[in-house]
C-alpha cells in the first residue's frame, strides 16, 4: 500500500511537471519556464564538501533520587561528504556518511557501540530535458566496526543455526557481527522529473527498479524471547530482493544561501 501511494504521487508530480513547461509563453515572459530553466549560477560543475562533528557527554551521579549513582560517559563522531558534477546534460553526485560512538554507563562500566553505521549513495542523472531523464542509483550501508552483545553478568546464550541445530554459550559477552557485516547493496534505475529547480527549492522524484543484496552469511542476529530466561541468537543467511523503487528528494538554500537543507 505505501509503494502504491509512493508511486502514484512520483507519477502525478512527473505528469505536473511535464505539463508545466508546455503551459508556459514561448516567449519566455512566463515564471513557469523560468522555474524549469538551469539558470547559470544553480549549476556548480565540480563541487565538494565534508564536515565533521564530535559529541561528548560526561555525567556522575551520587545520592541523586532516580539516577543510578556513577559515571556515564559517551564520546562519538559523524563526518558527511558530499562531491559531484552538475552540468547541463549530466549531474553525478556521490554522498558518504559515516556514524561512531562508543558509551559506558554504571550499569556496564566498559565501552560498547552505541552508534555505528557507513552509507555510500551515488546517483547519476541524464537530462534528456532540464527537468527530465534517467537515472542511474547505487547505495551501500554497513557497520563498520564487529557487533557485539555484551551483559554485566553471565548469560546463557542459545543460538539457532539455519540448519536446525542449536548452540549455547555462557559468558558475558557474544560476538554477533564481523567488520562490515552485515553488507546492504542496493541498485536502482528508471525516470526522474525534477519538477522545480530554483536555488531556495528543488522538488525531485524518482520511479524505477531496484535490486538489493543483503551480504550477511555466518552473521548472527538478537531474537530474545522475554519468556525465558536464556537469550535466544538466530543465524543469518545472504537475502536478494527485486521490485519497484521510489523516491522523493527535497532540498534548496534560504536566508542568502547562509541555510542549506
Amino acid at each position: 500500500m505505501v509503494i502504491k501511494q509512493v508511486l502514484t504521487a512520483s507519477v502525478t508530480v512527473a505528469l505536473l511537471s511535464w505539463i508545466g513547461p508546455a503551459s508556459a509563453d514561448p516567449k519566455g515572459g512566463g515564471s513557469s519556464a523560468k522555474m524549469f530553466e538551469s539558470p547559470p549560477e544553480v549549476l556548480r560543475g565540480w563541487y565538494g564538501r565534508a564536515q565533521v562533528a564530535a559529541t561528548f557527554n560526561l555525567s556522575d551521579h551520587e545520592a541523586v533520587v532516580g539516577q543510578q549513582d556513577g559515571m556515564a560517559l559517551s564520546v562519538g563522531y559523524k563526518v558527511d561528504t558530499e562531491t559531484g558534477y552538475e552540468g547541463r546534460a549530466h549531474e553525478w553526485r556521490n554522498r558518504m556518511q559515516v556514524v561512531q560512538g562508543l558509551a559506558r554507563t554504571p550499569t556496564l562500566p566498559q565501552f560498547v557501540k552505541s552508534q555505528d553505521a557507513l552509507r555510500i549513495e551515488s546517483i547519476y542523472l541524464f537530462r534528456a530535458t532540464p527537468w527530465f531523464g534517467p537515472y542511474l542509483r547505487a547505495v551501500l550501508s554497513t557497520a563498520v566496526l564487529r557487533g557485539h552483545d555484551i551483559r554485566n553478568s553471565e548469560t546463557t546464550y542459545i543460538v539457532k543455526r539455519l540448519d536446525g541445530s542449536t548452540d549455547t554459550r555462557i559468558g558475558r559477552s557474544l560476538a554477533l557481527t564481523d567488520m562490515l557485516r552485515p553488507l546492504v547493496l542496493c541498485q536502482s534505475a528508471g525516470p526522474y522529473a525534477r519538477a522545480v529547480r530554483t536555488i531556495p527549492l528543488n522538488l525531485e522524484t524518482r520511479v524505477g527498479f531496484a535490486g538489493r543484496e543483503t551480504l550477511a552469511a555466518k552473521q548472527l542476529a538478537m531474537q530474545d524471547d522475554d519468556a525465558t530466561p536464556t537469550i535466544e541468537i538466530k543465524e543469518l543467511e545472504n537475502q536478494q530482493q527485486a521490485g519497484p523503487d521510489a523516491g522523493l528528494s527535497l532540498w534548496g538554500k534560504l536566508s542568502g544561501e547562509r541555510v542549506q537543507y
